[in-house]
């Protein structure tokens, strides 16, 4: 009887005691946590970080005292020739590295349009082109020597998301996720295996101001299941599994480390203990939430979360349990508190439910009756936006949306628009 053939034990799997990691932007925040975090797991420390940076004493002295030795090359990491003479000097002092991981970052925020050359070269020099050069410099040395390496990328939520106010910082860290899977293609069978962490809303100084606004952190908790801010520790357990032998046959992928964040965040829905339908248009998905769910307050969100000027243009079809059917114009509205919507302004973002039923078909809903109410109630607004929106606009764009997600026919939508066409011409011939 043959015996099993059972591979080295877990902790040799998982070991990189003995391997030298290079690593950028790890004097302070996230970066600080996965330097010391390769040093207790075993790996000796070569530091990328700017002239006199003041955090760089204290980051040796806690690397050593794990027993591991540092090394810190000083240089501009947006100067490319800078970057590339840096890793030259690293190969001159005979270093001989495993792993490198690439966690440089910094974000101007501001509108597309406000942005600067400076802001843009800044973000993307930093989050992107040094970490493409850094990463073309480490793995030719690893190619010319002959030997296997992991590059670790830090990514964002924002390699998956576009985010208002944070235009540069979204496409840099999309370019490094991106940048992960070409490298990859290119290096799997060289042994060189590139993967990208990707974070969500964690507790970091660039982070430390809306993690004190107890409005915006509270927002942050409704949008992220796991209900509670993200630490720099929390990455930990992914940068092991990529720095070591147990990722081997892992390479072009980006690991998400968020609280489920990426998966809620186009809709805010927060729930107390009935049942409703709740529909947002183009370009979200019908949402229909039954079976004892509670009393709720609902938030529309139709663009970002940073700025609610962008929440505008949703409509909302809700039948009350009496019967009373309601199809709301949602217009911009702060996101961070709750609204009860008043018989004069059906258009707040939020509104407070006492008691729904279920809709089980929405194209029923759609008569001459309901879309009168519906006009009546919402008047044309002054919206800077869009001064031309109106009744026609958004029930159009809701039919439209029904049908996209299959609650509406087409035939349906065709004869909703034909009512809807002739309460226009009646409300205009009064």
């Amino acid at each position: 009887m043959g015996s099993i053939d059972y591979h080295p034990p877990l902790n040799d799997l998982f070991s990189i005691r003995g391997k030298t990691a290079i690593c950028t932007g790890v004097t302070g925040g996230i970066g600080q946590e996965l330097c010391l975090t390769l040093a207790e797991a075993g790996a000796d420390i070569v530091s990328i970080q700017l002239v006199d940076d003041p955090n760089g004493p204290k980051l040796r002295a806690a690397v050593e005292a794990l027993g591991r030795s540092f090394s810190a090359f000083e240089c501009d990491i947006c100067d490319s020739k800078a970057l590339r003479e840096t890793f030259n000097e690293i190969w001159k002092n005979e270093i001989q590295a495993d792993i490198l991981l690439n966690c440089a970052g910094v974000n101007r925020r501001g509108k597309v349009e406000d942005l600067t050359d400076e802001d843009i070269d800044i973000v993307l020099g930093t989050n992107l082109k040094a970490s493409y050069v850094a990463a073309q410099e480490f793995g030719r040395q690893l190619i010319a020597l002959q030997r296997p390496g992991k590059i670790v990328n830090i990514g964002s939520m924002l390699c998956f998301l576009g985010m208002y106010n944070v235009s540069a910082y979204a496409a840099s860290k999309g370019g490094v996720l991106q940048m992960t899977k070409a490298f990859s293609n290119e290096w799997a069978s060289k042994g060189i295996q590139v993967n990208c962490i990707c974070p969500g809303y964690l507790k970091t100084p660039m982070t430390k101001k809306i993690v004190e606004d107890p409005e915006y952190s509270s927002y942050i908790m409704t949008r992220t299941p796991a209900r509670r801010w993200g630490e720099p520790k929390d990455l930990r357990g992914a940068l092991i599994f990529l720095a070591s032998p147990a990722s081997d046959f892992v390479t072009g992928t980006s690991i998400v480390v968020d609280g489920v964040v990426r998966l809620k965040f186009p809709l805010s829905v927060f729930f107390s203990t009935r049942s409703l339908v709740f529909l947002s248009f183009s370009p979200y998905r019908l949402i229909n939430l039954e079976n004892n769910m509670p009393t709720i307050t609902v938030a529309v969100f139709r663009g970002d979360p940073i700025d609610w000027a962008m929440y505008r243009h949703t409509a909302i079809h809700v039948r009350y349990a009496d019967g009373e059917d309601h199809l709301l114009h949602v217009t911009g509205a702060h996101p961070f508190f709750e609204y009860t919507p008043q018989p004069d302004d059906p258009t707040n973002i939020g509104l407070k439910v006492e008691a729904l039923i279920p809709v089980s078909n929405p194209g029923d809903f759609f008569t001459k009756e309901m879309i009168e109410n519906s006009c009546a109630q919402t008047p044309v607004r002054n919206d800077p936006h869009n001064k031309d929106w109106n009744c026609q606009n958004w029930v159009g764009e809701a039919l439209t949306g029904l049908v996209a997600i299959g609650c509406v026919t087409k035939e349906q939508r065709s004869t909703a628009l034909g009512i809807m066409l002739d309460v226009c011409l009646e409300a205009e011939e009064e």
